[in-house]
């Protein structure tokens, strides 16, 4: 145990990380997970005020991906790279909790001019 959580958890939060599905609805795509401090693929992230990724606005549905990050790939292909953010707690000498984290530009979409997501 002491093993896979040498490294920050690293090593047991790639080992048991989960497989992520993404859904479309009425051939439009979602939006996509992205980097909640300005990193990349290629850069990680800058943890402070001025890094953090700004919220994208709202649109009618069901265009819930517009204005923000999507995958760019056509339904069956792998998408792009995104971070995954995790937490673990050392419960007792037998049992971990890791807790794994997406960020999104935004969450919804406005329906009969009420915002149903948050900034």
């Amino acid at each position: 145990m002491s093993n896979l959580l040498s490294q920050g958890g690293v090593e047991l939060a790639d080992r048991y990380a989960p497989l992520w599905f993404f859904g479309q609805a009425l051939n439009r795509p979602p939006c996509y997970p992205t980097w909640a401090f300005g990193g990349s693929p290629t850069s990680s992230d800058i943890y402070d005020d001025a890094h953090k990724t700004p919220a994208a606005s709202q649109c009618g549905y069901p265009n819930v991906g517009c204005k923000c990050r999507n995958p760019g790939v056509g339904i069956g292909n792998r998408g792009p790279a995104f971070p995954i953010y995790f937490t673990y707690k050392r419960c007792n000498d037998n049992e971990v909790r890791v807790v794994y984290n997406l960020f999104y530009e935004k969450d919804g979409a406005e329906v009969v001019g009420i915002e149903t997501g948050h900034d």
